[in-house]
């Protein structure tokens, strides 16, 4: 397996402890599987070890984004008029650059609040996991389900006339439709 080294970084961990200068981070696969000081581990050489020198550079673990909506391209202005002036395969397609962008800024992990219309974030998380498009893990909401009057009521009703009635949510009013929209969700 390909291993790749990052070293004389300074290493914060994520866990409270001091930095550790001229660090050493020994990654196999996916997978850390060593950490030390420059010096003191001994550093794996070979054909299949890549070497990153992070002189200057700090190491840290990956993020989470914990919400967002990938097609708004970090942008909260366009939030009410992008549905409404794209379908959902613009919506999509502007995503795909974000999901690269987000993995090579150091996000490893997003959650995305719910894109919705046609499953859009659905279709962007298992495009990553098949490795069709390159993104951070990304954890999928799906549609809101929501009250009439809640969530995203302020968006136009015909945006959902054409797949599942929804406007940036299912609306379930009263126990019954509650439980038959979840047991729906079960069944996908």
């Amino acid at each position: 397996m390909d291993m790749k080294i990052i070293k004389n970084g300074t290493l914060i961990d994520g866990t409270g402890r001091n930095p550790v200068n001229n660090a050493v981070v020994v990654i196999q696969g996916s997978k850390i599987v060593n950490i030390g000081r420059n010096g003191e581990l001994k550093i794996p050489k070979g054909e299949r070890v890549e070497i990153i020198e992070a002189n200057g550079k700090t190491i840290i673990p990956g993020l989470i984004d914990s919400h967002l909506h990938m097609y708004m391209l970090g942008q909260s202005t366009d939030f009410y008029s992008l549905p409404i002036h794209n379908n959902s395969l613009d919506l999509l397609t502007r995503a795909i650059p974000s999901l690269k962008r987000s993995l090579e800024i150091g996000i490893t992990t997003i959650r995305d609040g719910g894109s919705g219309w046609d499953w859009m974030e659905v279709a962007l998380k298992n495009a990553i996991n098949r490795g069709d498009i390159i993104g951070p893990r990304y954890l999928a909401t799906g549609y809101h389900l929501t009250v009439t009057g809640g969530h995203g009521y302020f968006l136009p009703p015909w945006l959902g006339e054409f797949a599942i009635k929804e406007q940036c949510g299912m609306h379930c009013d009263g126990p019954e439709e509650w439980r038959r929209a979840t047991k729906a969700f079960d069944l996908i």
